[in-house]
């Protein structure tokens, strides 16, 4: 008996009693009703009164008796973000080629070095080259002056024009030589072609090198290209020149932006190739290194909240329970922009909307709400 007592005590008991006494008294307005001459008059205005007071405390009973907590809405713009991995490339593996055959006889350049465009990176022995040259300096002498005398000879009508022709065809093939023995000559000496990190050097001095033979490789890596596979789904949304925030593990943040976009998909995992472009100045990434890449695509204005504060519709609709002006739950859609620590950034609230959190899972759309703010804005 005193656990029923304890039961009937509180709002439930005072909720049960009140609705007991308004349900006699319509039951006695009813009565009244039935047995009175007048009940077109007086008596029916009364039992319309009744009805509407016992309606009104009913629905009264009825009205939320929690209060939900809220939030009021103010929006940032908030960065929309396409993220994807991928791993570093440099931006050139250049081979470094041999011209010439011959003799390695000096390696001033080691592997891991820092190049620049023009280093020499090993030298040839030259081979009778010199002796070659001087030969074919004199012969060039001889011609010079084999075609001025043939010139003074046509002049004084001694000689004829075909003589002549054949002391400049002479004078030619001899600076033609020449051209070639220098050429020759400078291919002893093998340069960087451009600026890098010498990666590989494949030669040790006294090695007899052939011509096009591979001595070294020479990476790109001032600059770096980080390749990621981007779904269909958001190639759509990304632009050449997009910025991009690049996380790669034990070295930190890098700032990068899209340098190319691939126009063919991969045919087995039907993604799109996007090439960032990473600024590596300091020389401290290297090629193969895994990254973590958010390529800011947009900006929205959106509002950040727990993601237990949202919903999803039976029609797989992301949504969010606000307060209307009438302090009654009307649910909206919103857009998922991003989430970060444990929080979700959506769009699609105005400033000043009444966004309900704790609590608003118990409440349905179209229903009456008591709320208190949390973050009132002045």
């Amino acid at each position: 008996m005193p656990t029923t007592v304890s039961r009937l005590k509180g709002p439930n008991f005072m909720r049960i009693t009140s609705s007991f006494i308004w349900a006699l008294l319509i039951a006695g307005g009813v009565l009244a009703w039935m047995f009175s001459d007048d009940y077109i008059g007086g008596e029916a205005d009364n039992f319309s009164e009744m009805v509407e007071q016992a309606t009104q405390i009913d629905a009264e009973d009825n009205a939320p008796n929690f209060i939900v907590s809220a939030l009021q809405v103010v929006n940032a713009q908030t960065e929309v973000l396409v993220r994807a991995s991928g791993v570093t490339e440099p931006s050139f593996r250049q081979p470094i080629l041999a011209r010439r055959s011959g003799v390695i006889v000096s390696l001033p350049a080691e592997e891991g070095m820092r190049i620049s465009a023009g280093d020499m990176l090993a030298e040839l022995d030259s081979g009778t080259l010199q002796s070659d040259l001087a030969a074919a300096q004199a012969d060039r002498d001889a011609a010079v002056k084999s075609y001025e005398a043939s010139k003074k000879l046509v002049s004084r009508n001694l000689s004829t024009e075909l003589d002549l022709v054949r002391a400049v065809a002479t004078l030619r093939n001899s600076e033609a030589l020449i051209a070639q023995i220098q050429e020759q000559q400078s291919f002893t000496i093998i340069s960087a072609p451009q600026s890098g990190r010498l990666e590989a050097l494949d030669v040790r001095i006294g090695e007899v090198v052939m011509p096009n033979q591979r001595i070294g490789l020479l990476l790109g890596l001032d600059n770096l290209f980080l390749t990621m596979p981007v779904p269909q789904a958001q190639i759509a949304q990304i632009k050449i020149g997009n910025p991009v925030r690049v996380d790669i593990a034990g070295f930190g943040l890098y700032e990068g932006k899209v340098y190319r976009i691939s126009n063919e998909s991969n045919e087995a995992t039907r993604t799109f190739d996007v090439e960032v472009l990473i600024n590596n100045q300091s020389g401290a990434l290297k090629s193969g290194m895994s990254a973590e890449a958010a390529i800011i695509v947009d900006q929205l204005p959106a509002f950040a909240v727990s993601p237990a504060h949202l919903s999803v519709t039976g029609d797989g609709v992301l949504s969010a329970k606000i307060a209307d002006n009438a302090g009654q739950v009307q649910l909206k859609p919103v857009q998922l922009v991003k989430t970060e620590n444990n929080l979700a950034y959506i769009a699609g609230l105005q400033d000043g909307d009444v966004l309900l959190t704790t609590g608003q899972a118990f409440l349905a759309d179209g229903e009456a709400v008591i709320y208190k703010l949390e973050n009132e804005v002045q």
